[in-house]
């Protein structure tokens, strides 16, 4: 099972379950844009195949770090 990744600011998250084999996918309000992946799978041991993606206001500069186990958004 997965950890619950919550609501999407400025989104929509569509579907619920964290079970192996579930996915969830993401979309953003109108004036917002997705950055990330919209569909994130559940795989076996309990992790997401991708990171919980953000909306971004469009005409807004995001800027993303990488980092060794995460990223974060500026």
């Amino acid at each position: 099972m997965c950890s619950d990744l919550g609501e999407l600011a400025n989104g929509v998250r569509i579907g619920d379950s964290a079970q192996i084999g579930a996915k969830i996918n993401y979309e953003c309000r109108k004036g917002y844009r997705l950055v990330g992946s919209p569909l994130l799978t559940c795989k076996r041991g309990g992790n997401w195949d991708n990171s919980k993606p953000v909306c971004q206001r469009v005409g807004e500069l995001l800027i993303s770090f990488k980092l060794r186990n995460g990223t974060v958004y500026m």
